[in-house]
């Protein structure tokens, strides 16, 4: 409510310098690979580093990164696949976990790890470190849920679970410790709200961003917002870039970069952005191999 080909490297490796461990990467979910871009790429730039082939087993819906380790949802093989931040080439995921159509994936501060299981109407939440076919520790599922096709899920610091529902257009939010058929402590929605098949949700602090694929926009609620409200920050408008915007994930800046899964691009914003403004930075052409990227993910 955060999308792979050629890893090591699109550019030769005998030219072209590691990515210091300091300096924040752009890992993205790009379909059958995950392409790894400097956070100060720009432009139509070849990718840092990739991951893809047989042995990975990518069909990339979505990924998180967390602790030295990248999450991957694959759709049709019902599976997340872990992967070693540094992974290249055709390497083989480190680790595997069992789930049922996961739309995404995303990572708490304690290390619980939470899937949108689009076709089921379901958020499972999985201890840290889960592996195999472990059962999950959290389900939210039924219908006093208000769950629909949801396609992404986030949870802050305190355990709140906050769920993007592609299908009726929503946000709905979850009590920390949710478990089964629970109403949401939170519902918006509305024609007011904007949300038009929204795909995937960050959050900060004090907001929730929102990928929204149908209106071409990226949305921006308090965290607090409950009904049919306005969102507080709106960027959309044919300055923006934005194409069917399918990921959204924020730096510790506030920097706002948007995969757009329909122009096969990346877009980056400054904290705040609102309206119809020009990206700072737009990652699109051939060399950046992006085709149809679904997530994005920040992080050293």
């Amino acid at each position: 409510m955060l999308l792979l080909a050629c890893l090591a490297s699109c550019d030769d490796s005998s030219t072209t310098p590691p990515i210091p461990q300091t300096v924040n990467r752009i890992y993205v979910a790009n379909g059958d690979s995950i392409t790894v871009f400097a956070s100060s790429a720009n432009g139509n730039v070849a990718p840092r580093a990739a991951i893809g082939g047989p042995n990975s087993g990518i069909q990339s819906t979505s990924l998180a990164v967390n602790s030295g380790r990248i999450y991957v949802t694959n759709f049709l093989s019902n599976l997340i696949t872990i992967f070693a931040s540094d992974a290249h080439d055709d390497a083989a995921p480190v680790d595997t976990l069992i789930a049922l159509c996961p739309e995404e994936v995303a990572i708490d501060v304690a290390g619980r790890i939470y899937t949108a299981n689009g076709c089921i109407d379901r958020i499972t939440v999985f201890a840290k470190g889960a592996s195999g076919n472990a059962a999950p520790i959290q389900s939210i599922f039924g219908d006093q849920t208000g769950l629909s096709h949801p396609t992404g899920a986030a949870a802050d610091g305190a355990g709140r679970i906050y769920v993007v529902n592609y299908s009726n257009h929503s946000i709905t939010v979850y009590d920390t410790g949710a478990d089964g058929n629970v109403a949401p402590v939170s519902l918006i929605s509305g024609i007011d709200t904007g949300l038009f098949y929204p795909m995937r949700i960050a959050l900060s602090a004090n907001h929730i961003y929102v990928a929204n694929f149908g209106g071409d926009s990226i949305l921006v609620f308090a965290k607090d917002a409950n009904g049919t409200v306005r969102p507080l920050r709106a960027i959309v408008g044919g300055s923006t870039g934005l194409d069917g915007p399918s990921g959204v994930a924020l730096d510790s800046a506030g920097t706002i970069y948007v995969t757009n899964s329909t122009g096969s691009r990346i877009t980056v914003y400054g904290a705040g952005s609102n309206g119809d403004t020009t990206p700072i930075t737009l990652i699109a052409g051939d060399n950046t191999r992006l085709s149809f990227p679904a997530d994005v993910g920040i992080a050293p």
